[in-house]
């Protein structure tokens, strides 16, 4: 199987270009502007993430000789699999460390409140709110 990574190098792209506005002089005098630019490498982070994320899954999945070939219920095992697959650059270990960081806590928050909200959202109107039935 092929994957297309283009809209991975355009998504990676667009983050190191926040980057580059959120480090840049303009934004060290203006704290407002600072502030925009700031959210502007968060959302593109959790964008290139959710991409990445998504990609490495549907690969595994994809490439697998049974659909139970690997458990790929949990982030650590998807990454687990993904490195013995020699897939990423680095092993669980790193990738443990790097999600206890202030940015990707953040993201975890961020994500979590807006699928509550969908969720409530699209629930809102059902005579039963949504409740499950046993």
């Amino acid at each position: 199987m092929t994957l297309d990574f283009d809209p991975l190098q355009s998504a990676i792209n667009q983050l190191e270009k926040s980057l580059g506005y959120a480090h840049s002089p303009m934004a060290e005098n203006e704290p407002d502007l600072f502030e925009q630019f700031r959210n502007s490498v968060i959302q593109c982070f959790e964008f290139t993430y959710e991409l990445s994320h998504r990609m490495l899954k549907r690969y595994l999945e994809a490439t697998a000789a049974s659909p139970d070939e690997d458990d790929l219920s949990t982030f650590q095992n998807l990454i687990r699999t993904g490195n013995e697959k020699g897939l990423l650059r680095s092993d669980w270990s790193r990738w443990r460390v790097y999600l206890s960081t202030q940015l990707f806590q953040t993201f975890l928050k961020r994500r979590n409140t807006c699928m509550n909200n969908l969720c409530r959202e699209a629930t809102k109107d059902h005579p039963d709110g949504g409740a499950a039935k046993d």
